[in-house]
């Protein structure tokens, strides 16, 4: 039976550390940043905290299928003991920090849509010399 309190202990602690990547990937975002190279800096850095919480999320899934393996094992034993309610208690803490974690995520996307419109917004795309010498014969032709 303690090994489905283990499990449940090591998801939290897996989802407590996706959720402070997340965390952080927001202070990047809202961050001030003021030139391009601070920009793709931080977009890089942004990068690596996917990878990391990819990893930390294969590995959330391996424990998740653990633990529900030794829980289908268990659950007679639990359901006969008080120990279920502690169960219980402990899920509930994590389905709320996962739901948290996708509320952050979904933040993040927004902010991030909004950062790549800014960039986009700042962008301008020069006119070929075919463009600038028509535009100038034009206005040559007016004068």
């Amino acid at each position: 039976m303690h090994e489905v309190f283990e499990y449940l202990s090591k998801i939290q602690l897996l989802l407590e550390q996706i959720e402070n990547i997340t965390d952080n990937q927001t202070t990047i975002l809202v961050g001030d940043l003021q030139t391009i190279e601070e920009e793709n800096n931080a977009l890089e850095f942004i990068e690596q905290m996917v990878n990391c919480k990819d990893e930390l999320i294969v590995e959330l899934s391996k424990v998740e299928a653990c633990f529900q393996e030794e829980y289908e094992k268990q659950r007679e034993q639990l359901i006969k003991s008080n120990k279920i309610k502690d169960l219980k208690t402990q899920v509930e803490r994590i389905l709320v920090l996962k739901d948290e974690i996708t509320r952050k995520e979904q933040q993040n996307m927004v902010i991030m849509q909004n950062f790549s419109k800014k960039k986009i917004d700042r962008m301008t795309i020069s006119p070929s010399s075919n463009q600038v010498a028509a535009a100038y014969k034009k206005q040559q032709l007016k004068s």
